[in-house]
């Protein structure tokens, strides 16, 4: 996975969300770094920021992308 580029990372990330949570990924930039899961946060309640504060923090994206492909992080599991 270290020689694709972030393209097709993105391809294989959105084919991997549509098998894995409908087609939903969580993709967020903060100053610590970058935050990524399959699903959508439940912003609804308080459990969204609880989960978004529990996803590991990235330096790059694909970084993020590539552990998520690998680990298949979804919020509901959090």
């Amino acid at each position: 996975m270290d020689k694709l580029d972030l393209n097709t990372l993105f391809d294989i990330l959105e084919e991997m969300a549509k098998k894995e949570a409908d087609g939903h990924i969580t993709i967020l930039r903060f100053t610590t770094g970058w935050k990524v899961a399959f699903s959508t946060p439940d912003f609804n309640s308080s459990n969204g920021m609880e989960q978004i504060s529990k996803l590991k923090n990235y330096e790059t994206i694909r970084e993020a992308i590539k552990d998520l492909l690998i680990e298949r992080i979804k919020l509901d599991d959090i």
